[in-house]
């Protein structure tokens, strides 16, 4: 529901949405309550939502990290990329700074990334390490594009790369 809203579905979409995704049915009205109770927890966000992409025609978008796209019109994108793109800008300062700091685990390799998760492969007996190495980067890194709000950072160390794999 929260990104759904967020990124300026209405009701119908969250009434289908909870359909597809969870098997659970409401009415568009049900819907247009939950939407209402939403945004009435968070009145800024509907203040951002009207400014950012309130009334017709293409706008630029901005990251908090100045990056730019030019000639947005459709509204779901308008108040997407400024928060998906933030998002990669604070990744891509996390990976820098985990390229900065490789001395403190030089046998750990990042191997991958996707979306807002970083992959890193290092021997198991230096496990707990790496994995505050990283956590450590992801804050850093993300802190100043959404500074006040805090970043949390889950991390997870397993045999292999799988949602709820093998905990090594």
């Amino acid at each position: 529901m929260n990104f759904g809203l967020l990124f300026g579905g209405g009701a119908e979409m969250l009434a289908a949405y909870a359909k597809a995704g969870y098997k659970v049915t409401m009415t568009t009205d049900q819907a247009a309550a939950y939407r209402a109770a939403f945004f009435r927890t968070y009145p800024r966000l509907a203040v951002w939502q009207q400014r950012q992409g309130g009334g017709y025609g293409a706008i630029d978008t901005r990251t908090r990290g100045g990056r730019r796209r030019l000639g947005v019109r459709r509204f779901t994108e308008k108040l997407n990329s400024p928060i998906q793109g933030t998002a990669a800008d604070g990744l891509k300062a996390a990976l820098a700074l985990l390229w900065d700091r490789r001395h403190e685990h030089p046998t750990a390799f990042a191997v991958l990334v996707a979306h807002d998760e970083i992959l890193i492969e290092c021997d198991a007996t230096g496990a707990e390490g790496v994995k505050a190495w990283l956590v450590a980067a992801m804050v850093d890194g993300m802190t100043p594009f959404c500074a006040p709000v805090p970043v949390v950072v889950e991390t997870r160390v397993g045999a292999t790369w799988a949602a709820g794999g093998d905990q090594e």
